[in-house]
């Protein structure tokens, strides 16, 4: 899979990283190695489809190639200029609470799913995601309801598709 740059990486010293979890948007995919890992997973909507696609192309000794001089303005959110706790002027992204819901469904269930998930995802960006929209969203009580139905889905799929 050869895929772009969403943002910039200042610590990027190369114009290309090997073996990287790349966006779906702009990317070119193999065909035949896509039949040979099977399609994407039908159980994801939206957030981490194309996680799971790449952990799966890595785990069968393929490679992912992004260009990291190629950059596409992708926005999978709002960013918002906000006042932290310590009072420090500064910019958070915040999502839609049904968002919220399939980014905490798919986050679970795909660490289930795959053994080295958590190396490419760490539960430290799940959870700033879900304190940015707890306490910068304006819909909190909204972002609360779908983060627990979120939760409470996960397990559901992991019952239903793993065992």
């Amino acid at each position: 899979m050869f895929g772009i740059a969403h943002y910039i990486d200042d610590n990027s010293k190369s114009d290309y990283t090997i073996d990287s979890i790349l966006i779906t948007s702009g990317s070119i995919i193999n065909l035949e190695k896509s039949i040979r890992i099977g399609n994407f997973d039908e159980n994801l909507f939206i957030d981490h489809v194309d996680t799971d696609y790449c952990i799966r192309l890595l785990n069968n000794n393929l490679k992912t190639i992004k260009f990291n001089n190629i950059l596409l303005n992708h926005n999978e959110g709002d960013s918002i200029k906000t006042r932290t706790f310590f009072l420090k002027l500064d910019t958070r992204m915040t999502h839609a609470p049904k968002r919220i819901y399939y980014k905490t469904r798919n986050y679970i269930y795909l660490r289930k799913k795959h053994k080295y998930f958590s190396k490419f995802i760490p539960l430290r960006h799940a959870l700033n995601d879900i304190k940015n929209n707890l306490f910068y969203n304006k819909e909190k009580l909204k972002t609360i309801y779908y983060l627990i139905k979120g939760i409470i889905d996960s397990f559901k799929m992991i019952k239903q598709k793993l065992n």
